[in-house]
């Protein structure tokens, strides 16, 4: 069972990933879970989620201005919502429209905080995130977790057949927020309301430490640090198809592989605090390859195939070296 803490160098394990077969001979990945084929909404945040804002800090106005975003979330956003097409020949076009031509089946909404709706909408296209649904900005006289939970809940009622994707950040409210969204949704389907209560996956960017004003963040709400293992987490819930990941490993690979570079500052800011990150993996004994162990462990974080096991080696090497 491979467990946090077996690191080797990082040029040896781009070496061993790039020359080396997989330990899984018969390529058995986790391509066949339900879940894939789930009718999905997914409604994310956008500042410090998907954009790096820093709002606690003195920038966070001019910050919010800017069309920067995470390396790599629009990326795997964009997989996410076009999954179930991965095998047929109009994947290619879904990637393109990010995910129009799935709108029917998988819509990923945007519900941000920051009051100028045009600007808010211009960022999504410019950064390239799909936008298949809709996007909802805050008037002035809601308060944030209100107009948060409000939205939320709003568009949920309009897809009543779909399970939903929650994503936020532990800088302000959205914890609270999706807790709030859940107890009123169970609300809503015990008065009649709601046919049925959706199954939710919560994943919280975890860009500040708690010593810094972060937020707890509880179970079952998973914490992510980049993009890669947002992935990770999409692929061991069955969300995606393994192969959509893994043909995103060679950018996080390179840009790990250069911490001077204009890339890795998108990857990992400069002010994003990951130690709490990293105890909090380091906590779950890592990765469990489902191939190769008989027996998993329920604390692990991921639950992956060993067709990315030289992935998740690389990215436990980048917790080391930037986390500590």
């Amino acid at each position: 069972m491979k467990k946090y803490g077996h690191v080797l160098s990082l040029a040896v394990l781009v070496f061993l990933h790039t020359n080396c077969k997989t330990t899984n001979p018969d390529n058995k990945l986790n391509t066949a879970s339900s879940a894939v084929k789930e009718k999905i909404l997914l409604i994310s945040d956008i500042d410090d989620t998907i954009k790096p804002t820093h709002v606690k800090s003195i920038e966070a106005v001019s910050n919010s201005l800017a069309k920067s975003s995470f390396l790599g979330l629009s990326s795997i956003y964009t997989a996410l919502i076009c999954a179930e097409e991965f095998e047929a020949p109009t994947y290619s076009d879904c990637i393109i429209t990010k995910g129009m031509s799935v709108r029917s089946r998988r819509s990923a909404f945007y519900v941000t905080g920051f009051p100028i709706l045009a600007e808010a909408v211009k960022y999504i296209e410019v950064t390239k995130f799909p936008y298949n649904g809709e996007l909802r900005s805050k008037p002035s006289w809601k308060s944030m977790l209100k107009y948060k939970v409000d939205e939320h809940v709003d568009i949920i009622k309009q897809y009543p057949d779909r399970d939903v994707i929650l994503i936020g950040d532990n800088g302000q409210k959205d914890i609270e927020v999706f807790i709030d969204v859940q107890k009123e949704i169970e609300y809503l389907y015990s008065n009649g309301v709601l046919p049925r209560v959706p199954r939710f996956y919560v994943f919280v960017h975890q860009v500040y430490n708690l010593a810094s004003g972060g937020n707890l963040i509880p179970a079952p709400q998973i914490p992510f640090l980049t993009y890669f293992d947002l992935g990770l987490a999409f692929a061991s819930n069955g969300l995606i198809d393994e192969r959509q990941l893994k043909r995103t490993s060679a950018v996080f690979k390179d840009t790990m592989a250069n911490t001077a570079s204009t890339r890795f500052t998108e990857l990992l800011p400069k002010w994003i605090e990951c130690q709490n990150y990293r105890h909090w993996y380091s906590a779950g004994n890592g990765t469990v390859f489902t191939e190769s162990d008989e027996i998993l462990n329920a604390n692990a974080r991921f639950k992956v195939s060993n067709f990315l096991e030289h992935d998740v080696e690389i990215f436990e090497t980048f917790l080391e070296l930037n986390c500590s």
